[in-house]
């Protein structure tokens, strides 16, 4: 090569490495997103709180989401519609590196992307500054790209997967080779389990804490001959789309074979190793996402699925220590023999059944159980709900015994004959026990007259049939919490002239309204679930002075319905369709079949449905303290001011005896849960109000209404409404040496 060529080449090279050098974002191809703001209203995954970025293409958008406070991850959320019943994160950039309030995600000149804390600390970043960048686009897809000006991607989000693979992305040498496991719904780092790409084979690890390496637990059975890529795809078929992994060798296989376009689908190790398929179908209104694959499980499928792994090959699916057989954990080891399995959510079944209905034992918490009535359909995948119990809060230990005796005593008792509980018929001429198919359980007569029934003593649960009545019953009560199976704070009321829901504050004298039903009554004695055969079938609450109200009519046999008081306070109907062979659970209020519907919310609707409250008149809504607006909780007071609402958002603590301790924090156009459906002091001044919280100790707040000259003090803040236009002011005792 001449002297004169080898120049041309070398400047040619130089300024080709200069004009890259400089290449630069155009000003409007930038962008910067703070995370601060209101927090969204859907549910999703993983139940976290979100904001989303204005990044977005349909069905994906980019946003930053918590399930812990103040501790964020960047991530791509996919979801069609926004009655989408879980959202999901399909994409993350930052596991286990947790950014916090107002840290920023941003796309400079110079074409990096960076996501920084508010003081500018980077926390991660595409690593693509001075590379030739000039825009960024999210691809339908769900690829999330950085091009050059001749269009070549420099960086792509697909080259970087988590626990997820999209369709067309892949685990590739050079890149990313495996799939890792979130460790638990809470905490978002890299969990035990890994799905690995290997030169001949793709296998799954388990690794924990006291072991050296990962633990292989299951191989596909298929050879391979030098892995390179293995990429996830959708393709249309003759009369159906094929979702295939495919290698770079070309050994392919087949996951399944859906009867739509399956394009948006995604591959999820899960959090407890499974490795699952799921396909969103753009024609479905309801449940558009499908679980399409499941590798462990009885209902596993696809290419050769008879040699796909049961669900007992999974390390945790008996947690620490279990026997597992038929998919089932069916034994505990222990030096005396195997006894009874039990987790944290176990139940045994008694023997005693009708159709949808099963008398059985369950546990939430280890040796503590509730004698209870299961219902669901056992050849279905519904939810099984338990709708009545014999001992809340009463629970009994292993080898505890339901006996029905010949005096006609039905008794439970722990296992030394401690009665726990009992039906109190000892010698009173029953003859029989019954269950019958509308789940009520009877002990008869010999003439078949009800001696005792279960229906006369619901819970938090009526079944169709079922009735709150003076004589027996007149309330339901909400369980506390998942894990605690006593009283919890909420119950729906029977009294003579209304239905009202109440809320027992821990620190207050008394329950105390917070809502009441658009109807009055002239001496209610009894009040009872009926499903009612016409054009439609009705549900109604029929009461007995004849003023009956419609809740929902359902286009099919409502017979099998149970109206619950949730331990959130929201007040349900349930229905089971016979007809229907998916998902034959939905929850109902006046209702299309295919969505669920509540007393409290937005979608509530039903006989007077303009009555029906939001969210936001719910107590608990905004746990301990939030201020709630349009069914969403949306900022946390302060007295700094009102700050972005998180779960962990809460009063604080202050001597409220000392009025030289404290002092009050002014809130605008806002109620407490109480203002709506409690009269309150009336003809009082606001100064004689403000004096009645100050001299008691358990007042943490009170609430004026300045057109009508009434007062509220309150025991408790829990969610607070804001509502425009009202004339009711708020007052919340803080400290005085208060701090944000």
């Amino acid at each position: 090569m001449s002297s004169s060529s080898a120049s041309v080449s070398f400047f040619f090279l130089l300024s080709l490495i200069f004009a890259i050098a400089n290449a630069q974002v155009p000003a409007n191809e930038t962008f910067k997103f703070v995370n601060e703001g209101g927090l969204g209203e859907y549910f999703n995954e993983y139940n976290a709180n979100y904001r989303m970025s204005g990044i977005y293409n349909d069905p994906f958008q980019l946003g930053f989401y918590n399930t812990t406070p103040n501790a964020f991850t960047l991530a791509l959320r996919l979801g069609i519609k926004k009655q989408e019943p879980v959202f999901r994160w399909v994409w993350e950039a930052n596991r286990g590196k947790p950014v916090r309030e107002n840290a920023v995600f941003s796309l400079g000149a110079d074409g990096n992307l960076v996501l920084a804390e508010a003081d500018g600390t980077v926390v991660w970043q595409s690593n693509t500054a001075n590379k030739g960048i000039v825009g960024f686009e999210l691809l339908p897809n769900g690829n999330m790209v950085l091009r050059d000006s001749k269009g070549k991607f420099i960086w792509q989000s697909f080259d970087y997967p988590t626990d997820t693979l999209l369709v067309g992305q892949s685990l590739r040498v050079g890149r990313v080779t495996k799939l890792v496991s979130r460790l638990s719904v809470k905490e978002n780092v890299d969990g035990p389990y890994s799905f690995v790409m290997e030169p001949r084979r793709l296998a799954f690890y388990y690794k924990r804490s006291n072991v050296p390496r990962p633990i292989l637990y299951y191989t596909f059975p298929f050879s391979y001959t030098g892995l390179k890529n293995l990429t996830l795809k959708s393709s249309p078929g003759t009369r159906h789309y094929e979702l295939t992994l495919d290698s770079s060798d070309g050994n392919n296989f087949i996951m399944d074979r859906p009867k739509y376009n399956s394009t948006i689908s995604f591959l999820r190790l899960g959090i407890d190793g499974n490795l699952r398929v799921f396909t969103y179908s753009q024609e479905v209104d309801f449940l558009p996402e499908e679980e399409r694959f499941t590798l462990f499980g009885k209902i596993s499928r696809g290419n050769d699925g008879i040699n796909w792994g049961n669900e007992c090959q999974m390390p945790d699916r008996c947690g620490k220590l279990g026997l597992c057989e038929d998919e089932q954990c069916v034994a505990c080891p222990t030096e005396n023999g195997l006894i009874g399995w039990s987790k944290e959510n176990y139940h045994r079944m008694s023997g005693i059944y009708n159709d949808l209905f099963n008398l059985g034992f369950y546990n939430t918490t280890p040796n503590a159980y509730t004698l209870a009535l299961l219902f669901g359909s056992m050849d279905r995948k519904a939810v099984f709900r338990w709708v009545w119990e014999a001992n809340r809060g009463k629970p009994v230990r292993e080898n505890a015994v339901l006996s029905f005796g010949t005096d006609g005593n039905l008794v439970l008792a722990e296992a030394d004959g401690t009665v726990v509980w009992q039906s109190n018929t000892a010698n009173k001429g029953v003859v029989r026990f019954e269950l019958l198919s509308s789940g009520n359980m009877v002990l008869r007569d010999s003439k078949g007259k009800f001696i005792w029934q279960s229906f006369d003593y619901p819970t938090d649960t009526l079944l169709v049939g079922q009735s709150l009545r003076v004589s027996r019953v007149t309330k339901l009560i909400s369980r506390l919490s998942i894990k605690e199976n006593v009283d919890g704070p909420h119950s729906f009321v029977m009294e003579p002239k209304r239905l009202a829901l109440y809320y027992k504050s821990s620190n207050g004298p008394r329950p105390v309204v917070y809502y009441t039903f658009p109807i009055s009554y002239k001496g209610l004695k009894n009040l009872t679930l009926k499903s009612s055969p016409e054009t439609m079938y009705k549900l109604t609450l029929v009461s007995s002075d004849g003023n009956s109200l419609v809740l929902d009519r359902p286009k099919y046999d409502s017979t099998i319905s149970f109206l619950r008081l949730s331990m959130d306070g929201n007040l349900r109907i349930f229905t089971f369709p016979r007809e229907v062979d998916w998902l034959p659970e939905e929850g109902r209020f006046w209702l299309p079949e295919e969505e669920r519907f509540t007393l409290f919310g937005k979608d509530s609707r039903g006989s007077n449905a303009i009555n029906w409250e939001n969210e936001c008149q719910m107590p608990d809504k905004c746990g301990k303290l939030g201020l709630c607006e349009d069914n969403q909780c949306i900022a946390c007071p302060t007295e700094k001011g009102l700050i972005g609402w998180s779960k962990e958002c809460e009063p604080k603590q202050v001597n409220f005896c000392g009025t030289k301790d404290f002092h009050y924090y002014k809130l605008e156009s806002v109620e407490h849960y109480m203002c709506r459906y409690n009269d309150g002091i009336e003809s009082i001044t606001i100064e004689d109000c403000a004096r009645r919280c100050s001299s008691n100790c358990r007042c943490v707040a009170y609430f004026y209404d300045t057109d009508l000259s009434r007062c509220w003090t309150a025991f408790d803040l829990k969610t607070l409404s804001k509502v425009p236009d009202s004339k009711i002011v708020g007052f919340l005792k803080f400290p005085n040496n208060y701090t944000v």
